[in-house]
C-alpha cells in the first residue's frame, strides 16, 4: 500500500506557549517533520510541518484545546497579481 502524499502544512498559534507544546509533539512523532519555523527564534508564531491530510486531522485532534491554533495547507505565494498563471 502506498503512503499517502505528504504537503507542507502551517500551523499557527496566537500563544507561543501552545505552539511551543505542539512543535514537541511533533518533535516526538517520527512521522511528522518539523521544516521550520517563523517568527522570533524563543517565541515563533508559526511552525512549517510536512505531513499528509489524515496526519494533520490527528494533529488537530490532538491539540484542539490549545487556544487559537490553526492548521492549513501552506500555499505558493507570488509577488505580482497573475504569478501562479
Amino acid at each position: 500500500m502506498q503512503k499517502p502524499a505528504q504537503t507542507r502544512y502551517l500551523v499557527h498559534a496566537e500563544d507561543p506557549a501552545a505552539l511551543a507544546e505542539v512543535i514537541a509533539g511533533i518533535r516526538s512523532d517520527p512521522a511528522l517533520q518539523l521544516e521550520d519555523t517563523i517568527g522570533p527564534p524563543d517565541a515563533p508564531h508559526t511552525a512549517v510541518v510536512r505531513m499528509d491530510e489524515e496526519q494533520a486531522k490527528e494533529l488537530r485532534k490532538r491539540f484542539r484545546t490549545a487556544r487559537r491554533l490553526s492548521i492549513e495547507p501552506d500555499q505558493p505565494l507570488f509577488p505580482f497579481p497573475g504569478g501562479g498563471d
